[in-house]
């Protein structure tokens, strides 16, 4: 487990993000993840203190991957071209959600 860990940078993940791989982490609160292309089922579910998220070269995110992050308020996925069913359900704060490859 990862302790009380409120940031996660890593600029050198070349694996996908897996299911459930950060769901419920409630100390989480800023990710940036580069060179990683997918973000898979609820990778980031229900981290409800999570507020701003960057994973640049993300191509893809599968459903409810950011679901129930009440504090996700800002998202940049700029080469995101797929996004899942429920991908954002419940992200009640989100204001700024950076996708220009859609």
């Amino acid at each position: 487990m990862m302790g009380r860990t409120s940031s996660i940078i890593n600029t050198d993940m070349p694996e996908p993000i897996g299911s459930y791989a950060f769901y419920a982490y409630s100390a989480l609160k800023n990710v940036t993840i580069s060179r990683t292309m997918n973000a898979y089922s609820s990778a980031f579910a229900y981290c409800s203190n999570l507020e701003s998220i960057n994973l640049p070269d993300v191509v893809a995110i599968s459903d409810y991957t950011f679901a129930s992050c009440y504090r996700l308020s800002d998202i940049a996925l700029p080469k995101c071209s797929y996004i899942g069913n429920y991908a954002f359900e419940y992200c009640n704060s989100l204001v700024d959600l950076n996708l220009p490859a859609l």
